[in-house]
């Protein structure tokens, strides 16, 4: 039997526990698991197609991913089990949402102990722990008391270093933040850099092994990350000024969703550098501890320097790619 919720309870949870694993196809057939917004905000939001108040939240539920999706906030929906593809994709697209739907089955209901008393949705924080459940509409009050407090403690931080901040006692959000934001530059020569697969916004494979016998600058960057925008141009010029002489600009956008999510973000700033979209993995490789992290890697793809934080004034970063060309 169905059961339509039209009013809110809020249940809190006694403590935060892990998220269970989530693996379920999108509407366009892509696989999403929660994993892959590690290091954000979620709100896994359960829903049918023949829930009144599911339908009637969800445009909130929009605006909320629009306000809040620079400061680390992802709206994930998933589908009630009986719920049929054409019927989820159509209501999709008459309530205009753009956050990801997936089509949800009987084990991913009861890994989150959902039933069919809907809405439900389901709280996890940057750290992959769930905070709370909201069963029945997502109330403006709830959201300020329970989501915003947590998108607070995570915007600006990468996954790699809340990774950190899980594993040293009484270091808060705030401190690695502050942290992460100081302009660190380190030497670290002749230390070969790791080896990477990933695609660009088209699609296509980029592999790390094409890139050796070029001077290679990689921009560890986010779309909601202010400093990392701001440097755009500083790469626009080095790109301009040395593509012809065998010097590969690339992005490594992280933490910023789907090539659809990061493509506005570079013709808006018009970034005429190749971009890639990284995973934890990569991030994880090259040890970035916060956002932007820069690599100048030679020509034998080995590093030459590493600079966390806010990138020196450009003269600094053409000397030393002037310097690795006039050595080969």
């Amino acid at each position: 039997m169905r059961f339509l919720l039209a009013f809110t309870i809020f249940l809190q949870t006694a403590a935060p526990q892990p998220a269970p694993a989530l693996s379920l196809k999108d509407t366009r057939g892509r696989t999403i698991r929660l994993s892959d917004y590690k290091g954000k905000v979620v709100l896994v939001n359960f829903w049918a197609t023949w829930c009144a108040p599911c339908l009637a939240e969800m445009p909130e539920l929009e605006k909320l991913q629009q306000e809040h999706k620079k400061r680390g906030l992802q709206i994930v929906g998933v589908s009630h089990p009986g719920d049929k593809a054409p019927d989820i994709i159509k209501a999709k697209k008459r309530l205009r949402v753009s956050y990801p739907i997936l089509l949800g089955d009987e084990e991913t209901l009861a890994r989150f102990k959902v039933s069919d008393v809907l809405p439900v949705t389901v709280i996890v924080d940057w750290n992959g722990n769930i905070t709370d459940r909201i069963l029945g509409i997502l109330e403006p009050d709830e959201f300020a008391d329970k989501v915003k407090p947590l998108l607070d403690s995570a915007v600006t931080v990468p996954a790699a270093i809340k990774t950190v901040i899980t594993r040293v006692e009484g270091m808060s959000p705030t401190v690695a933040r502050s942290v992460a934001s100081q302009p660190v530059n380190q030497q670290e020569s002749s230390q070969p850099a790791a080896e990477f697969k990933l695609p660009d916004l088209d699609g296509q494979q980029i592999n790390s092994a094409d890139l050796k016998g070029s001077v290679v600058v990689l921009d560890f960057w986010a779309t909601w990350c202010g400093p990392c925008l701001a440097e755009i141009p500083t790469f626009n010029a080095l790109h301009t000024k040395y593509a012809g002489r065998g010097v590969k600009v690339i992005g490594i956008a992280v933490q910023s969703g789907w090539a659809e999510d990061i493509k506005p973000y570079r013709d808006k700033h018009k970034v005429a550098y190749s971009t890639l979209i990284g995973d934890d993995e990569v991030v994880e490789k090259y040890n970035v501890l916060g956002f932007p992290t820069t690599y100048i890697l030679d020509k034998d793809f080995k590093v030459h320097r590493k600079f966390t934080g806010k990138l020196p004034d450009g003269k600094e970063l053409e000397r030393e790619i002037e310097s690795l060309l006039a050595a080969h």
